[in-house]
C-alpha cells in the first residue's frame, strides 16, 4: 500500500514539475542573475563599450527575466546597438529550445514568435559567465551575429 502511494506521489510530482519547468527556469535565471532588483553592468567588446541591463517582471500569469545588451563602437552613438534577450514563463512569448544553468554559467536558446504572418520567428542564444560570484561576461547570438560583452563590472 505504501509503495503504491509513493509511486503515485512520484508520478504526480513529475507531472507537476514538467508543467512548472518554464516558471522554474525563469526563477532560476532570476536568482542566477540577481535580478530581484534592476542591475546595470558595464564592460567592453572588440568594437568598443557595452552595457548589460538585467531586470525581471512578474504578474499573476507570467514571469519574465530581461537581459538587455547595448553595444557601442568606439566613438559611436551613445546608446549603441541593442540586443534584447527575454525569458518568459509564457511559452506564447518565448519558447525555450535549450536551457542549461549551473553555479558559474547560464546558457539558453530561445525562439520568439513572428510578429506577423510575413515574418519568421526569431531565435536567440545567450551565454552568461560568472566569476567569483559576479557576472563577468555575456554572449549573444542571433540572426547570424555574435556579440560578446566582457570584463563586466556592476555600474548601478
Amino acid at each position: 500500500m505504501n509503495a503504491s502511494l509513493l509511486i503515485l506521489g512520484l508520478l504526480f510530482a513529475s507531472i507537476v514539475s514538467a508543467d512548472a519547468v518554464p516558471q522554474n527556469n525563469v526563477e532560476l535565471v532570476r536568482q542566477f542573475m540577481g535580478a530581484n532588483s534592476p542591475k546595470l553592468y558595464q564592460g567592453s567588446d572588440e568594437l568598443g563599450n557595452c552595457r548589460l541591463f538585467v531586470y525581471s517582471q512578474t504578474n499573476e500569469s507570467d514571469s519574465q527575466v530581461w537581459l538587455e545588451g547595448t553595444f557601442q563602437a568606439n566613438g559611436g552613438a551613445v546608446l549603441g546597438f541593442p540586443i534584447v534577450f527575454m525569458l518568459s514563463s509564457n511559452s506564447a512569448q518565448s519558447r525555450v529550445d535549450e536551457f542549461q544553468l549551473d553555479e558559474t554559467s547560464f546558457a539558453a536558446k530561445v525562439a520568439y514568435p513572428a510578429e506577423n504572418e510575413q515574418s519568421a520567428e526569431t531565435q536567440m542564444s545567450v551565454y552568461v559567465i560568472k566569476e567569483n560570484g559576479a557576472i563577468s561576461a555575456v554572449v549573444y547570438e542571433t540572426m547570424g551575429m555574435k556579440r560578446a560583452c566582457q570584463n563586466l563590472k556592476r555600474f548601478l
